[in-house]
Protein backbone atom coordinates (compact mmCIF):
# COMPACT_ATOMS: atom_id res chain seq x y z
CA UNK A 1 0.00 0.00 0.00
CA UNK A 2 1.72 2.88 -1.23
CA UNK A 3 2.46 5.89 2.02
CA UNK A 4 0.29 8.59 2.42
CA UNK A 5 2.06 12.02 1.55
CA UNK A 6 2.20 14.72 4.03
CA UNK A 7 2.91 18.35 3.11
CA UNK A 8 4.80 19.83 6.09
CA UNK A 9 5.20 23.93 6.10
CA UNK A 10 6.66 25.79 9.37
CA UNK A 11 9.33 28.15 9.12
CA UNK A 12 11.39 26.41 12.46
CA UNK A 13 13.38 24.19 10.77
CA UNK A 14 13.83 22.23 14.16
CA UNK A 15 10.31 21.77 14.01
CA UNK A 16 10.35 20.25 10.31
CA UNK A 17 13.15 17.80 11.56
CA UNK A 18 11.63 16.30 14.83
CA UNK A 19 8.00 16.41 13.52
CA UNK A 20 9.10 15.16 9.92
CA UNK A 21 11.11 12.50 11.26
CA UNK A 22 8.25 11.48 13.69
CA UNK A 23 5.23 11.30 10.87
CA UNK A 24 7.93 9.41 8.99
CA UNK A 25 7.83 6.67 11.68
CA UNK A 26 4.35 7.08 11.89
CA UNK A 27 4.39 5.42 8.13
CA UNK A 28 3.98 8.93 6.62
CA UNK A 29 5.97 9.82 3.74
CA UNK A 30 7.30 14.07 4.00
CA UNK A 31 8.03 16.80 2.03
CA UNK A 32 8.97 19.59 4.04
CA UNK A 33 8.58 23.90 3.06
CA UNK A 34 10.03 26.66 4.99
CA UNK A 35 7.16 28.91 3.92
CA UNK A 36 3.79 29.73 2.69
CA UNK A 37 5.68 30.19 -1.11
CA UNK A 38 7.70 27.41 -1.24
CA UNK A 39 5.19 25.00 0.40
CA UNK A 40 3.21 26.27 -2.73
CA UNK A 41 5.62 25.35 -5.43
CA UNK A 42 5.59 21.79 -3.72
CA UNK A 43 2.08 21.39 -3.88
CA UNK A 44 1.91 22.33 -7.14
CA UNK A 45 4.60 19.87 -8.36
CA UNK A 46 3.50 17.26 -6.49
CA UNK A 47 -0.01 15.27 -5.39
CA UNK A 48 -0.65 15.68 -0.99
CA UNK A 49 -2.73 13.66 0.78
CA UNK A 50 -2.47 16.12 3.51
CA UNK A 51 -1.06 19.32 3.98
CA UNK A 52 0.04 20.19 7.56
CA UNK A 53 0.95 23.89 8.26
CA UNK A 54 1.91 26.51 10.88
CA UNK A 55 -0.34 29.66 11.12
CA UNK A 56 2.38 32.35 12.10
CA UNK A 57 5.12 32.59 9.73
CA UNK A 58 6.72 35.28 7.92
CA UNK A 59 5.81 36.67 4.94
CA UNK A 60 2.84 34.93 3.38
CA UNK A 61 0.39 33.98 6.64
CA UNK A 62 -0.76 30.80 7.43
CA UNK A 63 -4.09 31.83 6.29
CA UNK A 64 -3.10 33.35 2.96
CA UNK A 65 -1.20 29.45 2.45
CA UNK A 66 -4.41 28.16 3.16
CA UNK A 67 -6.74 29.70 0.60
CA UNK A 68 -3.86 29.60 -1.93
CA UNK A 69 -3.98 25.84 -1.34
CA UNK A 70 -8.08 25.22 -1.43
CA UNK A 71 -7.86 27.10 -4.54
CA UNK A 72 -5.57 25.18 -6.18
CA UNK A 73 -7.47 21.51 -4.32
CA UNK A 74 -10.24 22.10 -2.11
CA UNK A 75 -10.45 18.48 -1.27
CA UNK A 76 -7.19 18.26 0.28
CA UNK A 77 -7.61 18.22 3.92
CA UNK A 78 -5.73 21.21 5.79
CA UNK A 79 -4.31 20.65 9.46
CA UNK A 80 -3.35 23.48 10.59
CA UNK A 81 -0.97 23.90 13.76
CA UNK A 82 -1.47 27.09 16.18
CA UNK A 83 -0.65 28.70 19.65
CA UNK A 84 -3.38 28.16 22.48
CA UNK A 85 -3.54 32.56 22.35
CA UNK A 86 -4.79 32.47 18.64
CA UNK A 87 -8.17 31.36 19.08
CA UNK A 88 -9.67 33.82 16.37
CA UNK A 89 -6.97 33.34 13.89
CA UNK A 90 -7.89 29.11 14.20
CA UNK A 91 -11.58 29.80 14.11
CA UNK A 92 -11.11 32.04 10.76
CA UNK A 93 -8.82 29.25 9.46
CA UNK A 94 -11.61 26.71 10.37
CA UNK A 95 -14.38 28.81 8.37
CA UNK A 96 -11.74 28.67 5.51
CA UNK A 97 -11.63 25.60 5.00
CA UNK A 98 -9.25 23.76 7.23
CA UNK A 99 -10.01 19.89 7.93
CA UNK A 100 -8.45 20.22 12.03
CA UNK A 101 -5.97 21.94 13.80
CA UNK A 102 -3.19 20.91 16.40
CA UNK A 103 -1.78 22.63 19.48
CA UNK A 104 1.99 23.35 20.15
CA UNK A 105 4.21 22.15 21.40
CA UNK A 106 2.49 18.93 19.13
CA UNK A 107 2.03 16.10 20.64
CA UNK A 108 1.67 13.00 18.53
CA UNK A 109 -0.66 11.36 20.05
CA UNK A 110 -2.83 14.23 19.12
CA UNK A 111 -1.78 14.66 15.66
CA UNK A 112 -2.05 11.16 14.09
CA UNK A 113 -5.55 10.06 15.04
CA UNK A 114 -6.27 13.77 13.20
CA UNK A 115 -4.10 12.44 10.21
CA UNK A 116 -6.13 8.58 10.18
CA UNK A 117 -9.54 10.66 10.12
CA UNK A 118 -8.40 13.01 7.23
CA UNK A 119 -6.84 10.23 5.30
CA UNK A 120 -10.47 7.97 5.92
CA UNK A 121 -12.61 10.53 4.92
CA UNK A 122 -10.78 11.94 2.02
CA UNK A 123 -11.16 8.55 0.94
CA UNK A 124 -14.65 8.36 1.41
CA UNK A 125 -15.07 11.70 -0.30
CA UNK A 126 -13.48 10.51 -3.41
CA UNK A 127 -15.26 7.20 -3.26
CA UNK A 128 -18.65 9.41 -3.38
CA UNK A 129 -17.73 11.42 -5.84
CA UNK A 130 -16.76 8.60 -8.35
CA UNK A 131 -19.82 6.71 -7.19
CA UNK A 132 -21.98 9.30 -7.66
CA UNK A 133 -21.51 9.53 -11.27
CA UNK A 134 -22.44 5.93 -11.96
CA UNK A 135 -25.58 5.87 -10.07
CA UNK A 136 -28.75 6.84 -10.85
CA UNK A 137 -31.73 7.01 -9.11
CA UNK A 138 -35.23 7.75 -9.95
CA UNK A 139 -38.52 9.01 -8.01
CA UNK A 140 -41.89 8.07 -9.12
CA UNK A 141 -44.93 9.13 -7.86
CA UNK A 142 -48.72 9.02 -8.64
CA UNK A 143 -50.13 11.84 -6.99
CA UNK A 144 -54.02 12.87 -6.57
CA UNK A 145 -54.93 15.63 -8.95
CA UNK A 146 -54.68 18.54 -6.04
CA UNK A 147 -52.38 21.51 -5.83
CA UNK A 148 -51.00 20.76 -2.52
CA UNK A 149 -49.53 17.54 -2.96
CA UNK A 150 -46.81 19.38 -5.68
CA UNK A 151 -44.25 21.14 -2.60
CA UNK A 152 -43.57 17.88 -0.62
CA UNK A 153 -43.02 16.14 -3.96
CA UNK A 154 -40.73 18.81 -4.94
CA UNK A 155 -38.81 18.13 -1.94
CA UNK A 156 -38.52 14.36 -2.09
CA UNK A 157 -36.57 15.03 -5.57
CA UNK A 158 -34.94 17.96 -4.16
CA UNK A 159 -33.31 15.16 -1.35
CA UNK A 160 -32.70 12.23 -3.84
CA UNK A 161 -30.78 14.70 -6.20
CA UNK A 162 -28.32 15.60 -2.62
CA UNK A 163 -28.21 11.83 -2.38
CA UNK A 164 -26.87 11.44 -5.89
CA UNK A 165 -24.28 13.84 -5.82
CA UNK A 166 -26.45 16.46 -8.47
CA UNK A 167 -25.50 19.85 -7.58
CA UNK A 168 -27.01 21.17 -5.09
CA UNK A 169 -25.99 24.85 -5.24
CA UNK A 170 -27.98 24.43 -9.09
CA UNK A 171 -31.28 22.89 -7.56
CA UNK A 172 -32.23 26.31 -6.11
CA UNK A 173 -35.52 28.47 -5.66
CA UNK A 174 -35.94 28.84 -9.62
CA UNK A 175 -35.48 24.96 -10.68
CA UNK A 176 -38.45 24.64 -8.00
CA UNK A 177 -40.60 26.88 -9.34
CA UNK A 178 -40.11 25.41 -12.79
CA UNK A 179 -41.14 21.80 -11.77
CA UNK A 180 -44.08 23.41 -9.27
CA UNK A 181 -45.24 25.24 -12.31
CA UNK A 182 -44.81 22.05 -14.83
CA UNK A 183 -46.65 19.69 -12.30
CA UNK A 184 -49.33 23.07 -11.57
CA UNK A 185 -50.05 22.99 -15.90
CA UNK A 186 -50.62 19.40 -15.39
CA UNK A 187 -53.35 19.34 -12.72
CA UNK A 188 -54.99 23.01 -13.53
CA UNK A 189 -55.05 22.76 -17.68
CA UNK A 190 -54.41 19.02 -18.31
CA UNK A 191 -56.36 17.66 -15.34
CA UNK A 192 -59.10 20.81 -15.60
CA UNK A 193 -59.24 20.31 -11.31
CA UNK A 194 -61.20 16.88 -11.90
CA UNK A 195 -60.39 15.43 -8.45
CA UNK A 196 -60.60 12.01 -10.09
CA UNK A 197 -57.86 12.07 -12.67
CA UNK A 198 -54.21 11.60 -11.36
CA UNK A 199 -50.77 13.11 -12.50
CA UNK A 200 -47.45 10.87 -12.41
CA UNK A 201 -44.58 12.46 -11.91
CA UNK A 202 -41.18 10.76 -12.55
CA UNK A 203 -37.88 11.75 -11.80
CA UNK A 204 -34.55 10.58 -12.96
CA UNK A 205 -31.61 12.33 -11.18
CA UNK A 206 -27.96 11.81 -11.52
CA UNK A 207 -24.98 13.64 -10.02
CA UNK A 208 -24.83 15.79 -14.02
CA UNK A 209 -28.43 15.65 -14.75
CA UNK A 210 -32.21 16.17 -13.46
CA UNK A 211 -34.44 14.66 -15.85
CA UNK A 212 -38.52 14.88 -14.94
CA UNK A 213 -41.24 13.66 -16.68
CA UNK A 214 -44.83 15.06 -16.20
CA UNK A 215 -48.09 13.55 -17.45
CA UNK A 216 -51.80 14.29 -16.80
CA UNK A 217 -54.54 11.85 -17.32
CA UNK A 218 -56.22 14.93 -19.92
CA UNK A 219 -57.28 14.99 -23.38
CA UNK A 220 -53.99 16.97 -24.31
CA UNK A 221 -53.14 19.86 -26.16
CA UNK A 222 -50.85 20.98 -29.17
CA UNK A 223 -47.92 23.42 -27.16
CA UNK A 224 -46.62 24.53 -30.70
CA UNK A 225 -48.30 27.95 -30.07
CA UNK A 226 -47.13 27.83 -26.90
CA UNK A 227 -43.37 27.60 -26.97
CA UNK A 228 -43.20 30.87 -28.47
CA UNK A 229 -41.56 33.41 -25.95
CA UNK A 230 -43.02 36.13 -26.63
CA UNK A 231 -46.04 37.79 -28.97
CA UNK A 232 -45.03 41.10 -30.31
CA UNK A 233 -42.17 41.17 -28.02
CA UNK A 234 -44.64 41.93 -25.36
CA UNK A 235 -44.32 39.93 -21.97
CA UNK A 236 -47.77 41.07 -20.91
CA UNK A 237 -49.21 39.27 -24.01
CA UNK A 238 -47.05 36.15 -23.40
CA UNK A 239 -48.56 32.74 -24.72
CA UNK A 240 -48.26 29.93 -21.51
CA UNK A 241 -46.20 31.76 -19.19
CA UNK A 242 -45.82 29.01 -17.09
CA UNK A 243 -44.33 27.05 -20.23
CA UNK A 244 -42.56 30.07 -20.89
CA UNK A 245 -41.01 30.12 -17.35
CA UNK A 246 -40.15 26.51 -17.68
CA UNK A 247 -38.13 27.10 -20.52
CA UNK A 248 -35.87 29.49 -19.29
CA UNK A 249 -34.87 27.91 -16.87
CA UNK A 250 -34.69 24.34 -17.82
CA UNK A 251 -32.31 23.47 -20.61
CA UNK A 252 -33.90 21.05 -22.91
CA UNK A 253 -38.12 21.07 -23.08
CA UNK A 254 -40.39 18.98 -24.53
CA UNK A 255 -43.70 17.19 -25.13
CA UNK A 256 -44.96 13.93 -26.47
CA UNK A 257 -47.30 13.75 -29.68
CA UNK A 258 -50.75 13.72 -27.55
CA UNK A 259 -49.74 16.75 -25.64
CA UNK A 260 -50.26 15.58 -21.55
CA UNK A 261 -46.59 14.63 -21.11
CA UNK A 262 -43.90 17.06 -20.48
CA UNK A 263 -40.52 16.20 -20.26
CA UNK A 264 -37.50 18.63 -18.53
CA UNK A 265 -33.84 17.99 -18.48
CA UNK A 266 -31.62 20.18 -16.22
CA UNK A 267 -27.86 19.77 -16.79
CA UNK A 268 -25.56 20.00 -13.06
Amino acid sequence: MDKQKILLVDDERDILELFGEALEQEGYSIATAGNGNEGIEKFKGDIFDIVLSDLNMPGMSGLGFLKEIKRLNSRVPFIIITAYGSVETTVKALKDGAFDYITKPVNMEEIVPILKKAVRLKKESSYTEVLAQHIENRFKVCILNKIEFIEPVISQIEGISRIVGYNGGRFDVNLKNAIYEAVLNAIIHGNRMDKNKRVDIDANITCKRLETDIADEGSGFDPSPYLGAVINGNLSKLKGRGIFLIRGVMDNVRYNSKGNVITMEKYA
